[in-house]
């Protein structure tokens, strides 16, 4: 807990911490994915139509990205230097599988509604469609959107922090997660290639395709919410 107490101790030390973390999972998640791509020959999902110097650009908006992920970070650390939020040190690891599953499932009921927001016309016309000029998106694609953008999806962790006291690893995992899900979501290759979209390793193709159609498919890794909302998309391959 004093690792904890010593990254909330002041807003600085807070907006440090969280740049280099965010910094190292963004490269460190690109760089992985592009050393399975590498490993196992995995089928492309569609033909590449990378815009001139994509990742160069993808790189650099998604450094934005983090800084305000790292910004986020300042409120967290006042309401828990005011005492308005706790985190815990203790847990079972059956309590910590629990706090990580619910986190997991909020984080996926988060991103759908503001994926879904960010549909909205005014919202993809000023904000969503940065991230949508990667109409081929690559490992580098992950953080590469809007401030706002950025700023919508990084209050994931503001409610659960003030409705519960979760472990520091929980808390930590639940980013870490999110990392690999959008790496695999938008490295352009195939978990489950020759199998249906629906497949659980489909959100690969799914999210993909995303890009393609532009509407549809506002979930990531659970096709839940878009089957109860009607948003899925129907074709099964591009």
């Amino acid at each position: 807990m004093e690792i904890v107490q010593f990254i909330f101790s002041t807003w600085w030390i807070t907006f440090l911490g969280g740049f280099l973390f965010f910094t190292f999972l963004y490269f460190g998640g690109a760089f992985l994915g592009l050393l399975l791509k590498k490993k196992f020959k995995l089928a492309a999902i569609s033909p590449y139509r990378n815009y001139s110097q994509q990742v160069k650009k993808e790189i650099k908006i998604s450094l934005l990205s983090v800084t305000v992920f790292a910004l986020e970070g300042i409120p967290v650390q006042w309401a828990y230097t005011q005492g308005y939020i706790h985190i815990s040190e203790q847990a079972s690891i059956w309590a910590l599988c629990l706090q990580v599953s619910i986190l997991f499932l909020w984080n996926e009921l988060h991103f759908y509604l503001s994926h879904y927001l960010l549909h909205h016309r005014w919202f993809f016309k000023k904000v969503h469609y940065l991230h949508h000029q990667s109409t081929t998106p690559t490992e580098f694609s992950t953080y590469s959107f809007h401030w706002f953008e950025a700023v919508l999806l990084g209050s994931v962790i503001y409610l659960p922090m003030l409705l519960y006291p979760f472990h520091y690893l929980a808390l930590l995992l639940l980013p870490v997660m999110s990392i690999l899900l959008n790496v695999l979501g938008h490295w352009n290759h195939d978990l489950a290639a020759g199998k249906s979209s629906q497949h659980w390793l489909g959100f690969c193709h799914r999210h993909s395709l995303h890009h393609q159609k532009v509407r549809g498919n506002y979930g990531f890794f659970l096709q839940i919410f878009d089957k109860l909302f009607n948003t899925n998309l129907k074709n099964e391959r591009a």
